[in-house]
């Protein structure tokens, strides 16, 4: 069965809005199949297949066979990515700024993990008039991608057919979190207002199930009054601290228990080894402390 990718929209496309990704997960669009988390530096067709793009007024992405158009040579047309590093968590979506330079206006975006046997295109849909310009390239990645690096070689066409050099950024995925929280965890007795609760996570790639069970008594003991189970995505999305000092991830829940209204929660979450903590708050606002600590679930039990 295909599992389910995800890609967490940051940035200009907003930020803690996730998305299943159709293409995510053990089996690529084009059939072939790889294990999750893949090595970015390891498998670059794997890579490809688990990346989208959107230029503003540029249609769709075509994937083509082999390598993009060469070099124009002595026309002038030139494209410079401006960042040659960036360092990102696994799932996150990232920005490039390519300065085009040329004597006519930009038609084409050419983008190909290096060592991928594909490249995409991105093509008109609506030509600038500009002949210099700075572009915004968005890519999103997956969580289907592993803690490594992959590479990104990119060029452009103008209308006149002129074809710039290929700049190339290299990217620095982090899946350090994800790999470290895959499994069964579980909580001791929480104190509540009405009793008390235990709470329990079986987390496997990205997804997360929750199953929180509310007792009368204050000590988990009895018949439960109720068991609330839950199914939402994890997206990464940067380093914080709590408001007493701790470190913690940035983590953004999103809540698909009820496909009809999903519901967005901005966390904190600090991981040490068998032993995580974490706090949430529904959006618009954001956790500031950590509110449970769970614990790992032996696999001997």
């Amino acid at each position: 069965m295909k599992k389910l990718g995800y890609r967490l929209l940051v940035g200009t496309m907003g930020v803690g809005l996730a998305f299943l990704s159709a293409c995510g997960g053990s089996e690529s669009d084009s059939g072939a199949e790889f294990e999750s988390p893949i090595d970015p530096g390891q498998q670059p067709e794997a890579v490809s297949q688990l990346l989208d793009y959107y230029v503003e007024n540029l249609a769709g992405q075509d994937a083509s066979q082999g390598s993009p158009p060469e070099p124009s040579q002595g026309m002038g047309t030139s494209l410079d990515v401006r960042k040659s590093n960036v360092s990102i968590f696994s799932g996150n979506t990232f920005e490039l700024f390519l300065d085009f330079d040329s004597n006519s206006p930009l038609s084409e975006l050419f983008v190909q993990v290096v060592g991928a046997s594909e490249f995409i295109t991105l093509g008109a849909e609506k030509n600038s008039r500009k002949a210099v310009e700075t572009v915004e390239l968005v890519v999103l990645t997956d969580t289907d991608i592993g803690t490594g690096t992959f590479c990104l070689e990119i060029s452009g066409r103008d209308t006149a057919g002129n074809v710039s050099n290929r700049d190339q950024v290299c990217v620095d995925v982090d899946r350090e979190l994800l790999n470290a929280l895959e499994g069964n965890w579980e909580t001791n007795c929480i104190s509540t207002q009405s009793g008390s609760l235990e709470s329990a996570w079986t987390v496997e790639n990205a997804d997360v199930v929750e199953v929180d069970t509310e007792y009368s008594s204050s000590d988990c003991s009895g018949t439960p009054l109720s068991v609330q189970r839950r199914e939402f995505y994890l997206g990464v999305t940067g380093n914080s601290t709590t408001s007493d000092g701790q470190a913690a991830y940035e983590v953004y829940i999103t809540d698909y228990t009820n496909e009809s209204r999903y519901k967005f929660f901005g966390c904190l979450l600090g991981s040490a080894g068998d032993v995580f903590n974490i706090g949430c708050e529904e959006q618009p606002n954001f956790a500031t402390q950590f509110q449970r600590e769970y614990q790992r679930i032996s696999e001997d039990l």
